[in-house]
């Protein structure tokens, strides 16, 4: 498949049964599939939304589920993409709970940082 070809977000909505706000709160997220912005439009590149649902697949031993090995997006974007229009890779999260999580962490050690500043004041 042509590595070029590209889609926007409301055909990828319908081919994986979401709404279009999903896909946006995933970009915001920074989860889901690889995106690239043009102007005001987002698209996905097809070979990036066939490795993210490569990805998505658990398979079942009968008892329990296992997850297959994940594969970085940014490590597959950074083979892909030309030298000179690398971008800064913003970190992915597998789950919503994943990138809530990080977000939380985030905000607990700024406001800890800023207590401590206040304390030696």
């Amino acid at each position: 498949m042509d590595s070029d070809l590209y889609i926007t977000e409301k055909p990828l909505a319908a081919r994986w049964s979401l709404s279009a706000a999903t896909l946006q709160r995933w970009r915001c997220l920074r989860m889901g599939p690889a995106f690239y912005r043009f102007g005001k439009t987002v698209r996905y590149r097809l070979i990036d939304i066939e490795e993210f649902e490569k990805r998505a697949v658990i398979e079942c031993d009968g008892r329990r589920y296992k997850e297959r090995p994940s594969v970085d997006v940014a490590e597959v974007s950074k083979v892909d993409a030309p030298k000179e229009e690398t971008l800064p890779v913003m970190p992915r999260y597998a789950t919503v709970q994943d990138a809530l999580q990080a977000r939380s962490s985030e905000s607990v050690s700024s406001s800890a940082v800023r207590d401590r500043t206040q304390d030696h004041e």
